[in-house]
């Protein structure tokens, strides 16, 4: 795995995505994780899964995680290994230090250090948050690893969506909230279709389309507004929680209506 830190010029980052995968694999699944204005990243861990994988999980102070991984069902997380490297008693994280994407599939070790302020003790879980939930029936179908993100759909102010630069399939959208966070849905590459919705276009409703690209489950089109006259489109109310599987092409979403 690799970390990717943007600033305010996104799109010009470097590397991007697409220099990434020119040099290591065109199958690299990208997780994006919005920080927003203060909030502060407080817990990390390492996780070595059997065989030696490893990936990082992230808790901030607004309560918020990240497993940079795919998805591991609740009967094989007592073989993977924990490392706790900040916690309650170590302050905010200042830096994260580590070695970058090893370009040899024998050479998986993945090293991690961070940098933390001391000053203060924040609320940390001993271990990272697990996703609760199974990947749906579809995706455990298709034998490929998924990765799991989630939000809450109340409050949201806008909502951007990115495209596929080729084929033109939703990959994620980014959520904006009326007190000035972000969750990313799904894949968000800056170096895809971004289409940004007008901050005074509150969403009421998303319209997504789902169908299937070589045979893998996907969201072909996403649109905002009244619903669409299709049977292959799905009106999401914006309430409950929007759960959005994702693998390098594929997404599965499902709607946790709270009203239910």
């Amino acid at each position: 795995m690799s970390f990717h830190a943007h600033g305010n010029l996104t799109s010009s980052s470097k590397p991007s995505p697409a220099e990434v995968e020119w040099i290591y694999s065109d199958q690299l699944v990208w997780v994006y994780f919005p920080i927003s204005p203060g909030e502060k990243i407080c817990g990390v861990w390492v996780l070595t899964l059997p065989g030696g994988l490893a990936t990082v999980a992230i808790y901030t102070t607004l309560g918020r995680s990240r497993i940079f991984g795919s998805y591991q069902e609740s009967e094989h997380r007592s073989d993977i290994k924990l490392q706790r490297l900040n916690g309650s008693p170590d302050g905010y994280v200042k830096s994260i230090y580590y070695n970058d994407l090893r370009p040899k599939p024998t050479e998986r070790d993945l090293r991690l250090a961070v940098v933390s302020t001391k000053e203060t003790t924040v609320a940390v879980p001993e271990d990272p948050p697990w996703p609760i939930g199974k990947v749906p029936v579809a995706g455990r179908q298709i034998g490929q690893d998924w990765f799991h993100s989630q939000a809450i759909l109340k409050n949201v102010q806008s909502i951007d969506t990115c495209k596929h630069r080729t084929t033109g399939i939703c990959l994620g959208i980014l959520l904006h909230y009326e007190d000035s966070t972000r969750e990313a849905l799904g894949q968000w590459r800056f170096d895809h279709n971004i289409e940004v919705m007008d901050k005074q276009e509150v969403p009421h409703q998303i319209n997504l389309c789902l169908g299937y690209v070589e045979s893998i489950p996907c969201v072909t089109d996403i649109c905002f507004g009244s619903g669409v006259d299709d049977p292959r489109w799905v009106a999401i109310a914006m309430r409950g929680c929007l759960v959005w599987w994702f693998s390098k092409l594929g997404g599965l979403v499902v709607h946790e209506d709270d009203t239910l």
